[in-house]
Order: C-alpha cells, then structure tokens, then sequence
C-alpha cells in the first residue's frame, strides 16, 4: 500500500525528500523548482545540520536536486558541490531575493559551461533524454557509473553519510538488461516488453547485493539505515503501487 505523490520523477523525489505534497511545493515536472522556505526544510539539510555528508547520485535535470534548488541539503550532486561551493554562496543573496531569476542564471552559466567544455573536448554533453528514454542505444549498462560513484564516494567518507542513489535500469519504455534470463534470444520489438523489464529488475538486485556486500566488508551493515523505493511505477500511474522496504 505504497504509492507515489507525482507520475514524475522530479515532483516525486522531492515530495520523498521534503515530506510535501507536489501540490505544495508546485514542482511537478521539470523546469519546476524549489522556491522560498521549500529550498531548505528537507531531510537532508536536517541530517547536513547533525553532520552527515551528504550526497546526490542521479541523473541531471530529471532528478538531480540542484537543477530543483534543494539547497544547503546535499554536499555533492553529481558532481556538482553545493554546500560549501564559493560560487552557489557567491550568489546566494541574489536567489534569495530573486528566487525565478537567479535559477533561470544559475541554470544558463551551468549549460553555457557545459556547453564550453564539449566543444574544447574536455567533456562530453551527456544526452539525458537518450540516457532515460532509449537506453538501448548506449554503449553500457546505464547504472555502472552510478554504482562506482556511490562506492568511491562510501569508501571516502568516514562520517556518517546520507546518499541519495537513483537508478535508471527499470525505468523503461525501453531496457538494456546486464546478462539476460528471461529475455534471452527475444528482440525488443514494443515498449514495457515484460521479459526485458524483469531482466532489468535482476540487474537492479544484484546492485542491491554489492551494496549490501560492500556494507558488510566495512562493518557498516548493523549501523546503516537502508530503504529501498521507487520515485514511480512502471508506466508512469499513481494508481500502481511501487515498492518499499526498509532495513534498519
């Protein structure tokens, strides 16, 4: 009896990280965003207070909680600092007082760079539309770099750690399965076929298993709070319920 607040990726993390109706905070779908108080009551700038390190391991734009201005919450999303990063304090006075316009700036420098570094090579633009609606055309697994994030940023951390790990392998309409079990020998020939998604959903367990494994090898499974969610159902409907286990 578990459901989703929002169809969408975007207002339903941010209804599971403020405790706030979609309807509340008006972040429904991107380029919805956190304004006002609503940028700063959340559980993880309360545990960020406590002195957990936090962080943000997702996909940009979609659910990436600073393209929503969750602020002071998260110490690293994707890459990208924010509490403790000089330039986001620099201009913390102008988002305060002109919260639309200085998240419509933020949001035009951070393409303006992204845009720089493509094209002197440095780093490719990442196609995230490509990455979440056709994962059948990239060249690997699309969690991989997720769960290497998630280790490296574990085996660094010797405070206690809140982290936000959002996996895309069961999104669908289309699935890119690891080693395929059901779906062996078939063509994915429609959208949401059946054997490719539970494919996806084993390439999702065995994530889960390192995860525990690798808390198990740091001692760290008896002192870690493990909840296991979805942001929305599959065909995105808040009429299906979607899963919720909770490991204490």
């Amino acid at each position: 009896n578990h459901f989703s607040n929002s169809a969408h990726t975007a207002g339903s993390i941010i209804s599971l990280l403020t405790g706030k109706y979609p309807t509340t905070t008006r972040v429904i779908y991107p380029p919805d965003n956190l304004l006002g108080n609503d940028s700063y009551e959340h559980l993880p700038g309360i545990l960020q207070k406590l002195g957990y390190t936090n962080a943000d391991i997702s996909i940009r734009h979609y659910a990436d909680t600073l393209d929503m201005n969750l602020l002071n919450g998260f110490h690293l999303a994707n890459d990208r600092r924010d509490v403790g990063n000089p330039l986001t304090q620099f201009f913390a006075p102008v988002f305060s007082i002109y919260p639309e316009q200085g998240m419509f700036l933020k949001q035009s420098l951070d393409r303006i760079f992204g845009r720089l570094l493509h094209i002197s090579g440095i780093r490719n633009l990442e196609d995230v539309f490509e990455t979440v609606m056709l994962p059948e055309l990239l060249d690997t697994d699309i969690d991989i770099g997720r769960m290497q994030n998630l280790f490296a940023f574990m085996e660094e951390e010797e405070t206690p750690f809140f982290i936000h790990l959002h996996l895309l392998g069961t999104h669908g309409p289309k699935f890119r399965p690891m080693r395929p079990y059901f779906s062996q020998d078939l063509e994915q020939s429609s959208n949401h076929m059946r054997d490719f998604y539970d494919d996806a959903i084993l390439d999702f367990d065995r994530y889960v298993f390192e995860i525990y494994k690798y808390l198990e090898e740091r001692s760290l499974e008896d002192n870690t709070l493990v909840i296991i969610s979805s942001d929305h159902s599959r065909n995105p409907d808040i009429g299906l319920p979607i899963p919720l286990i909770i490991h204490f």
